[in-house]
């Protein structure tokens, strides 16, 4: 059987102000359309995955060649910053 769940007792719940409710209200609109963003961007990284693997490519330059998307072994994209030629930023000792 079943267990049934608590009721709220009426009065033991803060009602709370119109800024609050439209706040929350916002929020959960927000994170709603948050999960119908990450199914579109699952399906375009499914698309870009096939078809990386059709042409035979595992390296592309984007972003005007700033950063490099490489495909791993593994099917999973990663996208890196490039090391710009003479850029020695990180050995300035």
């Amino acid at each position: 059987m079943a267990r049934q769940k608590q009721k709220t007792i009426p009065g033991m719940v803060d009602e709370v102000s119109g800024e609050v409710q439209d706040a929350a209200d916002a929020y959960l609109e927000a994170k709603r359309s948050v999960g119908k963003f990450l199914e579109q961007m699952n399906g375009n990284l499914d698309v870009l995955i096939s078809k990386m693997k059709e042409a035979d490519v595992t390296e592309i330059l984007i972003d005007d060649g700033d950063k490099r998307l490489t495909l791993t072994e593994k099917d999973q994209v990663k996208i890196v910053k490039r090391k710009k030629a003479g850029d020695d930023s990180a050995d300035d000792d």
